[in-house]
């Protein structure tokens, strides 16, 4: 009963945030107090211990050295240069643009930092070179799923969090999922490259003014951007090669103590007010929503979810069902909610966890499950009735918000078979 009491929480805190536009995670964590206190007899405190603090600090520390990049202006520059590399070849646009994104959330900025900086000037220079710029939006975003995902993105330090609060371990299942969702990303732009049409653009040589020269603020973030990806990788490079202890040492290093150094640096080199960034370019919204669920989603374990899906799926014999039938329920559950709500903060949180709380019971491949949660989740966020979908179509002047409204549809739909193919061909030939 108490399962289906935080069930109910759950679609409840879901149902008061979209209705209200509130956040989700207050409801949430009201819920998660309420019934932790007075069904499961825990105490206010111990409910509060379910708080993920390594998540919220990895993502507060993380956003919070990216706002002084955007806020310099070094992530617009690094678009106009990118353009300025691609004008004479309009057919390579589209990939320059994806790969970009791929970079730029693998290191770390945020999703919607990018969008908001990046796709305004995406679809501006689209439309000048004939190519459709919804489709080029499509591209990015999908490109934009595979780095978010690496140990160092955004959602790749999400999932990371739910899997050390989980007690698992999480470099192992943080390598994995950034490898599936990488081959993923790169299979999907490939295959939307071609169904879409983006190779053959009416071709246009549009007039690009050449970038001036990265001021002063510019050149310093992104030496500290440069210096801080370096320190992130090269130690794991050289070490693998030629084992020592000062790579052994370097390697060793935490990566949000890499991050609070830049913030420092940034801060020295006065590169931006501080405050003002941990005011504007720390999401606390989603902070408080991952908290709020989270919170919530351990309940829901204490309240014997574990045992009582174990007991149910016993009976029906879903225990030996196929593992990639287990991955495409996990791929079309997630998918088909982010078509409503938010897939990075709402859904993919939830799925994740549930994946690992089922994974003691069923047996499936959980990194697989766990990579293809939040890529099913944001390639289906690209409709325009989720976040990112209405995100994009906010940039569209009035007139054209329509024909964009049907091209995003009709992306976000033929996304969810095309990842059903590729789960199945990774579990086939044991990638």
């Amino acid at each position: 009963m108490y399962v289906f009491l935080v069930f109910a929480a759950i679609v409840a805190s879901i149902v008061l945030g979209l209705r209200f536009k509130i956040n989700i995670g207050i409801p949430a964590l009201l819920f998660a107090l309420l019934i932790g206190r007075y069904a499961l007899g825990l105490s206010f405190g111990s409910v509060l211990q379910f708080w993920p603090t390594t998540i919220f600090v990895q993502l507060v520390i993380v956003t919070l050295f990216y706002s002084f990049a955007t806020g310099a202006g070094a992530v617009s520059y690094i678009a106009n240069q990118t353009i300025w590399l691609t004008r004479k070849t309009p057919r390579v646009v589209p990939i320059a643009f994806a790969l970009l994104c791929f970079i730029l959330a693998a290191i770390g900025i945020p999703p919607v930092g990018t969008s908001m900086l990046l796709y305004p000037i995406f679809t501006g220079y689209s439309r000048k070179i004939g190519i459709d710029e919804t489709y080029v939006g499509v591209l990015s975003i999908i490109a934009g799923i595979g780095g978010m995902l690496s140990p160092t993105g955004y959602l790749g330090i999400l999932v990371a969090g739910i899997i050390i609060e989980a007690g698992l371990d999480a470099p192992f299942y943080s390598l994995q999922i950034f490898k599936y969702a990488a081959l993923t990303s790169f299979i999907l732009m490939a295959a939307f490259y071609f169904i879409l049409g983006l190779y053959k653009p009416a071709p246009v040589i549009a007039e690009a003014e050449k970038p001036g020269k990265a001021d002063r603020n510019q050149k310093r973030v992104l030496i500290i951007i440069l210096v801080i990806v370096s320190f992130m990788f090269l130690p794991q490079i050289v070490d693998r090669l030629y084992a020592n202890p000062i790579t052994g040492f370097l390697k060793g290093i935490d990566i949000t103590v890499l991050y609070v150094i830049g913030i420092l640096a940034c801060v020295i080199a006065k590169i931006g007010n501080e405050r003002e960034m941990l005011k504007t370019g720390v999401p606390w919204n989603v902070l408080i929503l991952v908290g709020g669920m989270s919170c919530l989603m351990s309940v829901l374990t204490k309240a014997g979810f574990v045992e009582m899906t174990g007991d149910a799926l016993r009976r029906i014999g879903v225990t030996d069902m196929p593992s990639v039938l287990i991955i495409f329920l996990f791929v079309i559950g997630s998918g088909v909610l982010s078509l409503f709500c938010d897939g990075v903060n709402v859904v993919t949180p939830l799925f994740v966890s549930l994946a690992i709380s089922l994974s003691s019971v069923v047996q499936f491949d959980l990194a697989l499950a766990m990579a293809f949660v939040p890529i099913g989740a944001l390639c289906t966020g690209i409709s325009p009735l989720s976040t990112g979908g209405a995100l994009a179509v906010s940039f569209v002047e009035e007139k054209r918000q329509n024909r964009i409204l049907r091209r995003l549809l009709f992306s976000a739909f033929l996304s969810l078979p095309m990842l059903c193919v590729i789960v199945l061909a990774f579990s086939l030939g044991k990638i």
